[in-house]
């Protein structure tokens, strides 16, 4: 299987090891962000505040060693299927 090239934002191997260290409702944020929903889209499909929304976001980008307002949503286009198959990891592990 062969991934999408990284951007050249934090380190790769920190990024994959960082996924365990994501919650439920992070994972969940992180899913519909693969979709690029935007945050009002993520406000209704989860049912949560603005504020909420944002700091998700921001723990996300932090665990995920993603700094900057964009760069979240950039890594996910850029990685579906490296996403996707940490999900499946982390979802089997449950």
């Amino acid at each position: 299987m062969q991934f999408l090239e990284l951007p050249a934002i934090g380190n790769p191997a920190l990024v994959e090891h960082n996924f365990s260290l994501l919650k439920p409702r992070e994972w969940k944020v992180l899913i519909l962000l693969i979709d690029d929903f935007t945050n009002q889209d993520i406000m209704v499909a989860l049912n949560l505040k603005r504020r909420t929304v944002i700091n998700l976001r921001n723990s996300i980008g932090d665990k995920l060693n993603l700094k900057g307002a964009h760069t979240l949503a950039q890594f996910c286009r850029s990685n579906r299927e490296l996403i996707l198959c940490q999900y499946s990891g982390y979802h089997s592990k449950k």
